[in-house]
């Protein structure tokens, strides 16, 4: 048996041979990307070093489970949270007790604090031109740089189409938005756990639920001409939740969940909203905006990020027990949920019960929004790939945090351990699940009180 010595040094050979490859590749596919300007290397690390300098970080705040239904799917989880607000005892406090009389505090976390491994590396890079002693952080600090940043330009103009969606109804849009991003953001950021190409951007696959008569097989933003994986496959238990992703990016170690919010028709939102149908173009736009960021926090839809986070979570800590053995675990694990121009994340330690979501509104994808001058948000993008590649950053939350919000979130307390069991030893990713029982849980005002439906077919 090799030495874990000589494990590292294997391991580290064989990454070094891949980003080898992967600048090889970056230099053959120049020809199609010739039409705007590639960066070198030099422009690589001033880019990243000025996304750094002005980084705006976003801050997490806690939030606790109030009801949710067991056995269902993430759509019809019924999950309510609200956030954990203490008094100046540190006892936990009604919200809606709190009035301008009231002394209330919420706990805040910088993302910064979160993944601070990721931080120091990025900071270490731009620094002094030199990688870390963890071969697998400085591959995907090569992946952020040969897969997005080289060809920033690029994959910006490419990006920018999600303004001009003219697909024919909601569903077609939402494809048509969620594969640019998926195929031109996301799957840059990231490299696959188990790769025979040094190409980036290949591994990721976007939901094909049927809903769609125009299944992109390749990329509609009519600039990249690439093929698109689809896939069907969901992730969850039907002792738990289960739902189906509508991205999963397939990073170093593993998968990163991404999910979009069930939409409402855009003719009615116009309509509500007392906007003729056929208002100016910069006009729809701000509409626009404004109607995804009320999207994203719709009682609805929060109640399926929330069920899909918890879920994720539960998959990732298996998933890390049956393929990670020598690794250090990691138990806060993030879902993006996402527009096509603001996203929001959430991260579940399932080891403590602690549930987070960025503070405020939801993170704008764009720096500009104006087609075709649209810039990115560069302090969102390197915040995406601390996410995508959490397995590989190992994030956490510093220990006196942990000890302040440890049971917060108050799911696991409503869970016996049987049903731990249950779901641990059955959570997966399948295609089909079989509805086994409905069980409402209700933890305010009277926790111990369970209604059980059975599901019948």
């Amino acid at each position: 048996m090799l030495s874990q010595l000589s494990k590292c040094t294997q391991a580290r050979t064989i990454l070094q041979l891949k980003i080898e490859k992967v600048i090889c590749f970056s230099i053959e596919s120049s020809k199609k990307y010739s039409k705007l300007r590639r960066r070198t290397e030099e422009d690589v690390i001033g880019r990243l070093s000025k996304s750094l300098a002005e980084y705006k970080d976003i801050q997490f705040e806690p939030f606790r489970v109030k009801t949710f239904t067991l056995g269902s799917s993430v759509t019809n989880s019924n999950v309510k949270v609200e956030q954990v607000i203490t008094d100046i005892n540190g006892e936990t406090i009604d919200p809606n007790t709190v009035d301008d009389s009231t002394d209330a505090f919420s706990k805040i976390i910088d993302l910064k604090s979160i993944y601070r491994n990721g931080f120091d590396a990025l900071e270490k890079h731009v620094t002094d031109g030199k990688m870390t002693s963890n071969v697998d952080v400085n591959f995907v600090i090569q992946a952020m740089k040969a897969g997005f940043l080289q060809d920033l330009d690029f994959h910006e103009s490419c990006l920018q189409k999600v303004f001009v969606n003219d697909e024919d109804d909601d569903v077609e849009e939402e494809l048509y938005e969620t594969v640019i991003l998926a195929n031109h953001l996301f799957s840059r950021l990231t490299m696959p756990r188990i790769s025979n190409s040094a190409k980036f951007g290949s591994y990721f696959s976007v939901l094909n639920d049927d809903r769609s008569r125009n299944i992109h097989r390749m990329c509609p933003c009519d600039m990249c001409i690439e093929k698109i994986s689809f896939h069907n496959s969901g992730i969850g238990s039907e002792k738990l939740f289960y739902g189906y992703p509508d991205i999963i990016v397939y990073s170093l170690g593993g998968k990163c969940n991404i999910v979009r919010p069930q939409q409402v028709d855009r003719n009615d939102w116009l309509t509500r909203d007392d906007h003729d149908f056929e208002a100016e173009f910069d006009e729809k736009q701000l509409i626009e905006l404004k109607r995804q960021k009320e999207l994203l926090r719709s009682s609805q839809n929060i109640s399926q990020f929330v069920a899909q986070c918890i879920t994720f979570s539960f998959y990732q800590k298996q998933y890390q027990l049956k393929h990670r053995k020598d690794c250090l675990p990691v138990s806060l694990i993030p879902t993006i949920a996402l527009s096509g121009m603001h996203f929001d994340i959430y991260m579940y330690d399932i080891d403590n019960d602690i549930l987070l979501r960025n503070k405020g509104d939801p993170i704008p994808l764009w720096r500009s929004c104006k087609y075709p001058q649209a810039k990115l948000n560069m302090s969102a993008i390197v915040q995406i790939w601390m996410v995508l590649n959490h397995l590989t950053l190992n994030p956490s939350l510093p220990l006196e945090d942990i000890q302040a919000l440890k049971r917060s979130c108050d799911f696991l307390h409503h869970l016996p351990q049987d049903r731990i069991d249950l779901i641990e030893s059955t959570i997966t990713m399948k295609k089909t699940f079989t509805p086994w029982q409905y069980e409402e849980i209700n933890t305010i005002p009277f926790p111990e009180i369970k209604t059980v439906f059975p599901f019948k077919l």
